[in-house]
């Protein structure tokens, strides 16, 4: 049997890209918090059983895989179906849905079972994918299919088919519609399309008033909640407090499979005794990676796109600060030489991809 930090460092250890590990250590984390809480126990101590086999941890890893080779990165939901009845597992007959379920349904909208449709219909595994992946649950937003996939289970239902349904598309605003995606009879009511070439993304903000915790906790805590705790961001402000006392607020972006353990973090970690807690939506850039040579090294530049148009370059600081340290030149120059070499190999790159489009064509 597997605990969860065995699993995450099955994970950890594979050749799978960052986006699959992330993904696939928040589905583990998630079913994990679900089994403690139900079991009473701590996350160390929660062993898997049917989930921790290695074919399950395939099964699990390989629905992030196939989503991060489809290219998806935004996923919608469509709300779970609440039955009732009573599954046989190892634990007995449980009442469904099962303990480990019912605890991962919290802040998941949720609707009646169809119609003769009783027993398990929602797994620890399915809806612990779906709390991790999904950023929106019902009807999903306007979008135009590409592709669409339908995979059938073999429980056989008297009133309802036993399926799973998937499509991928791209996200569209309504309000303007393409002429080309306009049905000619009603052109007249009919504005243009247009798919936003940025990602949108629901996220939670957590923040916190201290005014009487160590300034040095607070540097260690807020990198430890980057570091270990996967914080899209931190950042904190000076502010006055009653009584005139001086003291920061914390603020924490993340998403949500990751809310719980930072919450946890926090209060042990520093004084507070409560979090404010705010559902948004972050709009962002998609971004990649380049290796650059220069000064006799290699710097990490991050590239951002709007679309498929370079915005932003931006050379990673640590790589720049140790090539002016150790050759003595200018951190701005270092930085200037970096971006206009990161600029020519993506223009290079560019035309190379072109040509062998324009070629295969």
């Amino acid at each position: 049997m597997r605990n969860l930090n065995d699993i995450k460092a099955l994970i950890g250890e594979s050749e799978l890209s960052d986006w699959v590990k992330e993904k696939s250590a928040a589905v583990f984390t998630l079913l994990a918090q679900a089994e403690a809480h139900t079991h009473g126990s701590s996350l160390d101590e929660i062993h898997f059983h049917e989930v921790g086999a290695i074919d399950s941890i395939i099964d699990t890893i390989g629905s992030v895989l196939a989503l991060d080779l489809l290219g998806v990165r935004e996923v919608h939901a469509a709300f779970l179906p609440f039955s009732s009845g009573t599954v046989k597992c190892m634990h007995g007959v449980l009442p469904v849905p099962t303990p480990a379920t019912f605890r991962l349904m919290i802040g998941v909208p949720v609707c009646p079972a169809p119609k003769g449709a009783k027993g398990e219909l929602v797994t620890p595994t399915g809806i612990s994918l779906i709390k991790a992946l999904a950023s929106t649950y019902g009807e999903p937003p306007a979008f135009i299919p590409t592709h669409t996939g339908v995979g059938a289970g073999t429980k056989e239902f008297p009133e309802h088919a036993n399926i799973v349904r998937v499509a991928i598309g791209t996200k569209i605003d309504p309000m303007a519609l393409k002429k080309s995606y306009v049905n000619p009879a009603v052109t007249s009511r009919s504005a243009d399309l247009v798919c936003h070439p940025y990602t949108t993304e629901k996220v939670i903000v957590l923040e916190t008033n201290l005014d009487d915790l160590n300034p040095q906790v607070v540097g260690y805590v807020l990198e430890r909640l980057l570091s270990v705790h996967h914080a899209l961001d931190v950042w904190k402000q000076s502010i006055q407090m009653k009584k005139n006392r001086l003291g920061v607020c914390l603020s924490i972006l993340c998403r949500a499979e990751y809310e719980q353990e930072i919450i946890e973090t926090l209060f042990r970690e520093t004084t507070t005794l409560g979090i404010r807690r705010n559902v948004m939506e972050r709009v962002y850039l998609s971004r990649n990676f380049v290796c650059v040579p220069a000064f006799g090294s290699s710097v990490n530049v991050k590239v951002a796109f709007l679309g498929n148009e370079v915005v932003n370059v931006h050379p990673e600081f640590e790589d720049c600060q140790a090539i002016a340290v150790e050759q003595n030149i200018p951190l701005l120059q270092v930085i200037d030489k970096v971006k206009s070499l990161a600029l020519s190999q993506i223009e290079v790159q560019s035309e190379l991809m072109w040509s062998r489009r324009h070629y295969m064509k």
